[in-house]
């Protein structure tokens, strides 16, 4: 942390790996693992030719039970990455699942890296501070 002319640059690193996938997931700018591992899962099955996935074939390719992945599949149809063909609500176990938006292929960096905070940080009080470190 800053402060002082001095920078935790161990309290930097071991902060921003904490909380920036945490901000990353809440602000929409990345997929997390498990919902794209689903994903996928239901994209391969499709490319080999089924319509539609129903919940047991999606939960035997992932080699998980049904009730997790019946909860990885329902953050999936949430983020809009899945879409679930059954007009029955209530009939969880009868899902009809097809491809919704692509995922996201590169993430946003909501964050500065640790090194532009440490520049940031390390000006001193007569030289004009640095650029944002939101700007790289």
């Amino acid at each position: 942390m800053c402060y002082e002319g001095r920078t935790s640059s161990r309290a930097l690193d071991t902060i921003r790996p904490l909380i920036a996938d945490v901000i990353a997931v809440g602000t929409e700018t990345l997929v997390r693992p498990i919902v794209r591992e689903t994903v996928e899962a239901v994209s391969d099955l499709t490319a080999e030719g089924a319509n539609e996935v129903g919940l047991r074939m999606l939960a035997e390719r992932l080699g998980l039970d049904l009730a997790p992945t019946y909860r990885r599949v329902e953050e999936a149809i949430a983020q809009g990455f899945l879409h679930n063909l059954e007009p029955r609500r209530k009939q969880r176990r009868r899902m009809r699942l097809v491809l919704g938006e692509p995922l996201p292929t590169s993430e946003v960096a909501l964050l500065p890296t640790v090194e532009v905070l440490l520049r940031y940080c390390a000006f001193s009080s007569e030289a004009p501070p640095p650029p944002s470190p939101l700007e790289g």
